[in-house]
């Protein structure tokens, strides 16, 4: 199998049957889960300690470049970091763009039949500007 970029349906297929889940970089108790909904809109639920702290909520759309989807995400309400290092927390340079920013193209491997768990690389914009990986889980009924 080979690691392909994603186009828009390809995508859009992944945020009707995954949700998003992954490790703060900064602080070992913390993970997000995002939502992506069909109507555009999304949610970023934080946990500390697997216990709920808030949720910040946003709009996107999907953007096909090239047959290449990215992403433009544009948060309306953000649950800050107290980590100074998280482009979560105020005093971080990239804080200002989370209302209005654009990641991607996405990769991975699209499977021939469903999956409990698909990771998604895509390229981002921030400090490092490296890749970084989205891991979907499949939405139980």
């Amino acid at each position: 199998m080979k690691l392909v970029p994603c186009n828009k349906q390809q995508i859009k297929g992944i945020f009707n049957n995954y949700y998003a889940k992954y490790l703060s970089q900064h602080d070992i108790s913390r993970h997000y889960i995002i939502e992506y909904n069909n109507n555009t809109t999304f949610s970023t639920c934080t946990f500390e300690n697997n216990i709920k702290i808030g949720e910040g909520r946003g709009i996107y759309s999907l953007l096909e470049v090239d047959d290449k989807c990215h992403i433009n995400i544009q948060y309306n309400t953000v649950i800050s970091s107290p980590n100074s290092n998280s482009p979560f927390n105020p005093k971080n340079l990239f804080y200002n763009q989370l209302s209005n920013y654009t990641i991607g193209p996405f990769y991975t491997i699209i499977p021939n039949e469903p999956v409990i768990w698909l990771p998604v690389l895509y390229s981002h914009l921030q400090m490092e500007k490296g890749f970084k990986v989205l891991n979907f889980y499949r939405k139980t009924s």
